[in-house]
């Protein structure tokens, strides 16, 4: 499936991957979600052919929750998702 889908014209995207590990094949996203916080994993070498566009999404008032209590100014002032890059 995943060399399948790698070879059809129309783009894939991935969510997030927390180890940064690749197998073979590895589906070549054409943009990836990471979600609540973007993971060190997706700037790792073997990860970084496959991310293709980065963005970040999750509601900007999870942050300020009880559970995380962080300040993330308007980063998601437009939109609650984001492009990292």
């Amino acid at each position: 499936m995943i060399i399948w889908a790698n070879n059809q014209p129309a783009p894939t995207l991935a969510l997030d991957t927390t180890t940064g590990t690749t197998s073979n094949p590895t589906i070549k996203a054409t943009a990836t979600m990471t979600l609540a916080l973007p993971k060190e994993a997706l700037r790792a070498p073997t990860a970084t052919a496959h991310v293709g566009e980065l963005y970040i999404g999750v509601p900007s008032n999870l942050y300020a929750g009880d559970g995380l209590r962080l300040e993330v100014g308007n980063i998601f002032a437009e939109d609650e998702i984001l492009r990292l890059w």
